[in-house]
């Protein structure tokens, strides 16, 4: 059986690209295949980090190995709400 999906919403914010221009506002989606990885939370933790250049309005992890993809969202949950 595959693992369910999680998916997180991340607030937008008004993002300028190096040279001051606006980006277009976007909604980018992003699926992490394999979410449960061990790697899962440190892809996360750059994507929050370039907000500015990687303006995205949700993460979708997915996994077959539905455990590991429950702790995953555990753990990037706990990430999000320290982060905001």
């Amino acid at each position: 059986m595959l693992g369910n999906p999680y998916i997180f919403f991340y607030h937008e914010s008004d993002h300028k690209r190096k040279d001051g221009e606006s980006m277009k506002k976007e909604h980018l989606q992003v699926v992490i295949a394999g979410g449960g990885s061990t790697y899962t939370p440190g892809i996360v933790q750059a994507m929050i980090s370039s907000r500015e250049q990687f303006p995205f309005s949700s993460l979708i992890l997915y996994d077959i190995d539905e455990s590991r993809n429950d702790d995953m969202f555990e753990i990037i949950n706990y990430m999000l709400k320290k982060k905001n």
